[in-house]
């Protein structure tokens, strides 16, 4: 399991270096205790340096925080990770006992 995990790891390290401009400098072969921590502000005024070049922006679904701590933070998201999300929201709902159409606060 943990040799599974560190090359999905691996993996998305080299993605963000190879395909995402905030990441560039970190070498073809980065590891994780060189990227740095990423604050709100740092995303939000480097917003385009974090977009991946190896999506199309137009197939991508629009997407925000709840802004619960100030202004709403908008993202985006494949079309797949927007099914895991909702298929997430679904099972752990009805884990806890609600169906969808039942209303709940």
């Amino acid at each position: 399991m943990e040799s599974k995990t560190a090359k999905k790891l691996t993996a998305l390290l080299e993605h963000a270096v190879q395909t995402t401009p905030f990441y560039t400098h970190f070498g073809l072969k980065p590891e994780l205790n060189h990227f740095p921590v990423l604050t709100k502000s740092i995303l939000k005024t480097q917003y385009n340096d974090f977009i991946s070049n190896a999506f199309n922006q137009a197939h991508l679904e629009k997407t925000s925080t709840s802004g619960s701590t100030g202004t709403p933070f908008v993202f985006y998201i494949t079309p797949n990770k927007l099914w895991r999300r909702t298929t997430e929201m679904l099972f752990y709902n009805q884990i806890a006992g609600y169906l969808p159409g039942m209303p709940f606060a």
